[in-house]
This record gives structure tokens, C-alpha cells and sequence, in this order.
């Protein structure tokens, strides 16, 4: 008798730990993941699961959270979406891209921590490579190809307010106008944003002697 209470209670308590968690779908149309090596030429990202390109390895893209009103600063150019910053993955990371190019069929990304319904602070991401976070591949150097949302070349926002589904609610859509697809490029390396801030400092001097 004492067993089976205590395998009830378990069961329960499992069955509200799931309902505590908030869940987003994501899904990208055909030809929404892009990637270039130029900055010019924009081609859909090859299907695959995991989908891969040569010379730059698989793709992975994440959903990271915050709670809402979380800001993102940028750390060496790119979005600071690290523990320390407040950010946390929303899993699973995706790495499909199907039925074809440049397209993600839909996935159920959930926010462990959260209450079901809750709203976050959300940004969508995607880098090449085995590295296991975004900051990570951004910090590693290499070969890699980083996208972010609130990029120029990608397009939305650069963190938004964003609703969520779970418990007995379905996964709530991402908000409208917050994700427009994501285009994966080459970062400069750390030094070259150092030498275009000096040479931002150093025109504003020059103004102001003018």
C-alpha cells in the first residue's frame, strides 16, 4: 500500500513538474534559415538532420529566454545571451532542416523553469559548428557562421516579450514580427570591432577640434 502511494505521489508530482513548464512553437518557412559567406550572396541552408555545410559543420538553432524585460547587451559584437546575463536555452536545440532547403518543421521549445503561460524574454539564434551554446561558438573562433534575430541581415527584433503555452494550454506561437527567418554569416574577429571603435573615437575627435 505504501508503495503504491508513494508511486502516486511521484507520478503526480511529475505530472506537475511537465505542467509548470511554458512551451513556444518554432518553425521557419522554406527558405527561412539562410546562410552567407560574402555578405552579398544568400543561399537557403541545405536540407539534412542534421542539416551540415561544408567547410562550416552542422547547423544548431536555439531559443534562448530571460525574464521579461531582460535587455541583451552585446558582448564581443554579438548578443550576450549567457547565464551570467540572465539567459537560459529553451531545448531542444534544433539542428533539422526539412522538407526542404532553408525550412524547419514545427518544434516544441519549452522554457523548463517558468510557469505554463507565463511570458518571457526571448531571442532566437543559430551558429555552425559542435559548439554547445551560441556564446560558445561566438568565443571559439574558426570557422563559424552566427545569426541572430535584430540583425541587419536577419531581420526582427533583438529580444522580445514572447507568451507561452503549456500545462493543459497548446505551445503559444512566436510573436508576430519577433522571428523573419535568420541569415548565418561570419563574424569579424574580436580586433576588428576594436579597430572600428577607435576609429569611431577618433572621427568624433576630430569633429569636435573642427
Amino acid at each position: 500500500m505504501k508503495k503504491i502511494l508513494v508511486t502516486t505521489l511521484v507520478a503526480c508530482a511529475l505530472v506537475s513538474s511537465a505542467l509548470a513548464q511554458g512551451t513556444v512553437t518554432f518553425l521557419a518557412p522554406i527558405g527561412g534559415i539562410k546562410y552567407t559567406t560574402d555578405g552579398t550572396t544568400m543561399t537557403a541552408f541545405p536540407a539534412g538532420n542534421p542539416a551540415t555545410l561544408a567547410n562550416w559543420g552542422q547547423l544548431n538553432i536555439a531559443a534562448y529566454y530571460a525574464a521579461p524585460g531582460t535587455t541583451i547587451s552585446m558582448l564581443g559584437g554579438v548578443p550576450d545571451l549567457t547565464a551570467t546575463a540572465g539567459w537560459k536555452l529553451a531545448g531542444p536545440i534544433v539542428s533539422q532542416i526539412a522538407p526542404l532547403a532553408g525550412g524547419v518543421p514545427a518544434k516544441v521549445l519549452t522554457t523548463t523553469d517558468t510557469a505554463a503561460n507565463a511570458p518571457v524574454q526571448m531571442e532566437i539564434v543559430a551558429w555552425t559548428g559542435s559548439a554547445a551554446s551560441f556564446n560558445a561558438a561566438a568565443a571559439g573562433g574558426g570557422n563559424v557562421l552566427l545569426a541572430w534575430t535584430g540583425d541587419a541581415k536577419s531581420g526582427g527584433l533583438l529580444g522580445w516579450n514572447q507568451a507561452t503555452g503549456g500545462g493543459t494550454a497548446p505551445p503559444a506561437s512566436l510573436t508576430a514580427g519577433a522571428f523573419n527567418g535568420l541569415v548565418l554569416a561570419p563574424i569579424p574577429e574580436p580586433s576588428t570591432f576594436a579597430l572600428a571603435g577607435l576609429g569611431a573615437a577618433a572621427l568624433l575627435i576630430f569633429r569636435r577640434r573642427k
